[in-house]
């Protein structure tokens, strides 16, 4: 059924995670003995590994060096080129060429996997067992909160609020005997999405000094309110004297004090953000026309510029373009 009428809510952030349409998957489960390294590529995609037994470094070019363990979880959210390992400065195997061994491709765009896919080191046990799960995204760049958060998460076991429930979740993505049950893909896919945002959930609660973009805007005690009025009302007729009214503050210091947060000027937020609502509507099967008038624009032909101009393709070509995604 489509929907009748945009979503509004009253937590942009819940607005930003539903407009990044995650397609997510879960991509293999590793069992490692030392010595190991493994490179992950750079992926359209939000990349996170769950550790779930012993340890592992992780580290890349431009990114911290840091030491993962037991129950923690670390997150790519734009899917930069990284290495995990027994310890840094080991030679690394390209993890396509593990999946390859094992008669898997590596994950790709619109692809799901039916069942879990194991991967063991040549050597007897394992030192290490890491899940990977991936997260296809949609126009990521566009995204303010994924262009928000740093490259890489590090989320301790004892932060992201999943342990008591990770055995039971692990159980429903890691067996052959729940994998043999319809329905493994999407319960595979909405688990992996659980991992991403009780992350960024657990990145705020404890680094919100380290925001930046949308996210520092949304903390910001002023700034905030403007932010989450276009969320409430993205069709609303925004000017800056009415966005600073929102915030309480008068027009050059929050046009000032909003791009400094947030990194674009009111206006232009205004924009992408609503082109990011347009995405997901098109994409639900909205009517152009329909999607127009939910954000206010005087007509069609004004949205569909507007739409071109920001997204670079029309909005009837966006709607072919994601119909032979999902194909």
């Amino acid at each position: 059924m489509t929907e009748s009428r945009a979503i509004k809510t009253d937590d942009p952030l819940s607005d930003a995670l539903s407009s990044i349409q995650m397609e997510s998957t879960v991509l293999a489960i590793f069992g490692m003995s030392a010595p190991w390294a493994i490179e992950h590529p750079k992926l359209d995609a939000v990349i996170s590994h769950i550790i779930l037994d012993g340890e592992t470094w992780c580290y890349g070019d431009e990114l911290p060096t840091v030491r993962v363990r037991k129950g923690d979880i670390i997150v790519f959210p734009r899917g930069k080129i990284h290495y995990l390992a027994s310890e840094p400065g080991l030679a690394a195997k390209p993890v396509a060429s593990l999946l390859h061994s094992v008669g898997h491709s590596i994950w790709r765009t619109g692809h799901q996997y039916t069942r879990p896919i194991r991967f063991s080191s040549e050597q007897a046990g394992s030192d290490c067992i890491i899940l990977d799960v991936v997260s296809g995204i949609h126009e990521s760049r566009r995204n303010p909160l994924v262009a928000s958060l740093p490259g890489l998460l590090h989320v301790p076991a004892a932060d992201h609020g999943l342990l008591p429930a990770l055995e039971l979740l692990l159980d429903i993505i890691a067996s052959d005997e729940s994998s043999a049950i319809p329905g493994y893909a999407a319960a595979a896919g909405r688990i992996a999405d659980l991992a991403f945002i009780q992350s960024v959930r657990a990145f705020l609660r404890t680094r919100a000094p380290e925001a930046r973009g949308w996210l520092s805007g949304l903390l910001h005690p002023k700034i905030g309110r403007a932010l989450q009025a276009i969320h409430r009302n993205p069709g609303d007729n925004w000017t800056v004297a009415t966005l600073a009214a929102q915030a309480n503050m008068s027009r050059a210091p929050f046009s000032r004090v909003f791009f400094d947060c947030v990194g674009q000027t009111p206006m232009h937020f205004v924009t992408e953000w609503r082109m990011c609502i347009a995405v997901r509507r098109l994409g639900a099967g909205v009517p152009i026309g329909l999607v127009s008038e939910e954000l206010g624009y005087a007509s069609p032909v004004t949205f569909s510029r507007t739409f071109r101009r920001v997204m670079g393709v029309s909005p009837s070509d966006m709607c072919i373009r994601r119909q032979i995604v999902r194909v």
